[in-house]
């Protein structure tokens, strides 16, 4: 009997190396297949075919918001738009810069104004990214932010978004490796720059948003403009608190000059003019 159940444990371990043995050439498969996936995330291509869309123009695509409302990109027309791609099964880099971005946009929120631009977060990963899923993605990140939009597509709109926000990614047994990039949409809904990394310096983030915000002619006229302009140069960046503040500076400096230029031309018009007329009489 014992022999019996010796050689049956003998049957049954060699089954089972020989079920592993035929699951090697299936796993080396699918790990050659990753390796090759990430091989060809080369970071020098992607940042050139990222960098390689500036100045192109978004098409007019049609997204789902949080709340199964369909949303089209032709409404974000008029200011600054802010995209992010994301994919909400990523719990690690995404989440980061997801909460790095939020710093950001309340940082430019405070200091530009709620009304001056918008962000949107879309789920590139179509099958997963639910109008649900990005609503919890949202809520996980304590995001609720009135000018930020998360939104759902479908497979064929995001693979036609990523390629003219010049997105790259691949998958991986993990998930996905991606550029990490927000990009910075003008009024006319043309790619105006490429932010990159996952945490980075605010100038990188709020200077182009100043420039779109502050430096396009308006329609409002030339008092409009000059006001922008002031406020383009007075909204500065503080790196002892790593935020951006109003520097009244600016007017302190107008008002000194006022009073040297003044002072000089009074100056000028009592020697060659006043004086002289006293002499003479």
């Amino acid at each position: 009997m014992q022999r019996l159940i010796h050689k049956k444990s003998l049957t049954v371990l060699s089954l089972l190396f020989s079920l592993l043995f035929l699951c090697f050439p299936a796993l080396s498969a699918v790990q050659d297949q990753d390796s090759k996936d990430i091989a060809t995330f080369g970071h020098r291509s992607a940042l050139d075919k990222s960098g390689g869309v500036i100045g192109n123009t978004i098409s007019s695509y049609t997204f789902t918001d949080t709340n199964g409302m369909p949303v089209h990109m032709d409404s974000f027309r008029g200011k600054p738009l802010i995209i992010s791609l994301v994919y909400t099964s990523c719990y690690q880099i995404c989440q980061m810069t997801t909460q790095h971005l939020k710093k950001m946009v309340e940082m430019a929120n405070e200091s530009l104004g709620v009304d001056k631009f918008n962000v949107v977060t879309i789920g590139f990963d179509a099958m997963v990214d639910t109008p649900e899923m990005m609503s919890d993605y949202a809520r996980s990140r304590g995001i609720n932010i009135d000018n930020w939009s998360f939104l759902s597509t479908d497979i064929a709109t995001a693979n036609r978004l990523v390629e003219e926000l010049g997105f790259t990614y691949v998958r991986t047994s993990s998930g996905f490796d991606h550029v990490l990039q927000a990009t910075v949409i003008d009024q006319k809904g043309k790619i105006y720059t490429q932010v990159y990394g996952e945490s980075y310096d605010a100038p990188l983030f709020m200077e182009p948003l100043k420039e779109l915000v502050y430096k396009r002619p308006t329609n409002r006229g030339i008092i409009a403009n000059i006001e922008n302009q002031v406020r383009f140069f007075c909204t500065v960046y503080d790196p002892t608190t790593g935020a951006y503040r109003f520097d009244y500076s600016f007017f302190v400096g107008m008002f000194i000059g006022f009073i040297i230029i003044s002072s000089t031309f009074f100056f000028l018009i009592k020697e060659f003019y006043i004086n002289p007329r006293k002499k003479s009489s």
